[in-house]
This record gives structure tokens, C-alpha cells and sequence, in this order.
């Protein structure tokens, strides 16, 4: 590809992106995530998968920084994002969202005052 016209360049690339693209689609598809990984990282390229929703949400990193909290709720418990800003000695609090029509009744009265 080194030697490819189409590729030489920022500008070029940009201008062939569909043959970029399936060219690069065709190559990632000869290995699997771990692989390539494990292979472009050596080399400084920063490289992480793609995941589903339920693996991302599972994710060490998720983990690490506290990104799924688990509440308890009448039905029991749920799984909620977690606050993404954190503050050195400051640890969020989490309560179960309100129940179908909870607060239906204080709503309507406030709207009537308002």
C-alpha cells in the first residue's frame, strides 16, 4: 500500500476513501480483535474493540471508574449509569428511579399552582 497513489498521501487517502476502506475491511476481517490488538499496540497505535452494549458495560475500565452502579428497587435490582464526573473525596449517592405514576399526583398539583 506504501507504494499505492491512492494511499501516498492524507489528501489522497481522503479523496480514495471507499478503496481505503474496503481495503482495510478486507484486511481486519483476516483476524480477529484480540489479534490485531495484540499486534498494533507494540508499534504505538492505540487500539481498542468495538463491543456490544452488554460487553461495554462490563468492561474493566467501566469498572474501574465506578460507570455502572447497582440499585436496589421494589422489583430488585437494576444496573444505572453511574456519574461520569468523579471528585477526589466526594462519593455519589444512587436511588432507584420513581415508579410508574410515584409522583403523578404532586406533579399535576404543582402544574395547577403554577
Amino acid at each position: 500500500w506504501i507504494c499505492d497513489p491512492r494511499f501516498a498521501t492524507m489528501e489522497a487517502r481522503s479523496a480514495n476513501r471507499a478503496a481505503v476502506v474496503a481495503a482495510l475491511s478486507a484486511l481486519l476481517k483476516t483476524d480477529d480483535t484480540a489479534n490485531w490488538m495484540a499486534r498494533l499496540a507494540p508499534h504505538g497505535i492505540v487500539i481498542a474493540g468495538v463491543n456490544e452494549l452488554p460487553e461495554a458495560l462490563d468492561g474493566e475500565l467501566v469498572a474501574d471508574r465506578d460507570m455502572v452502579v447497582t440499585v436496589d428497587t421494589p422489583d430488585g435490582p437494576i444496573r444505572l449509569i453511574g456519574d461520569p464526573i468523579k471528585f477526589e473525596g466526594r462519593t455519589p449517592t444512587y436511588t432507584a428511579p420513581p415508579l410508574l405514576g410515584e409522583h403523578t399526583r404532586e406533579l399535576m398539583e404543582a402544574l395547577k399552582a403554577g
